[in-house]
């Protein structure tokens, strides 16, 4: 049976012209287009705080999507606090759509660190030296055909 995986992110992979690209625990790459969120959304001052570039493009990954320049009141019964603006990744992923990427080197690291893996551990098991890995992840040094077939057998 399998188990329901609640979508969190992990990684922001890319901020770029009101678009996130993030990686979720489910190991999908998904893009959320803020442009169609505002063109939706209700929250007219909400849209107003997040439709400016440089507030937009200071999102961090903090257990939520987090806006450290953009400041939000939040009210709890009689209690007012400042806070910065998070909306949740669960909330984000039902608004992204898969995105597709080409680089499978990123890929391939994404993946061994969602999984926890090092890659100490990755090239012992691939019997490849962990320098060797390191620098394919880096793209100092070019993967074979037969390595790539192997780790991603192996983390996929």
């Amino acid at each position: 049976m399998k188990k329901n995986i609640f979508p969190d992110a992990v990684k922001i992979i890319s901020v770029k012209d009101f678009e996130i690209v993030a990686l979720y625990n489910t190991g999908e790459y998904r893009k959320i287009d803020f442009k169609k969120i505002f063109k939706t959304s209700k929250d007219k001052e909400l849209v107003k705080k997040l439709n400016n570039k440089k507030r937009f493009d200071s999102v961090v990954l903090d257990e939520m999507f987090t806006w450290k320049k953009i400041k939000v009141k939040a009210k709890i019964g009689n209690l007012i606090i400042d806070d910065y603006l998070t909306i949740g990744s669960d909330t984000l992923y039902e608004k992204s759509e898969p995105y597709v990427t080409l680089d499978i080197i990123q890929y391939i690291k994404d993946i061994r660190e969602l999984k926890g893996i090092t890659q100490t551990q990755l090239a012992k098991k691939m019997s490849v030296s962990p320098t060797l890995i390191k620098n394919i992840e880096n793209k100092k040094a070019p993967i074979t055909m037969n390595l790539l077939n192997k780790i991603t057998n192996y983390l996929i």
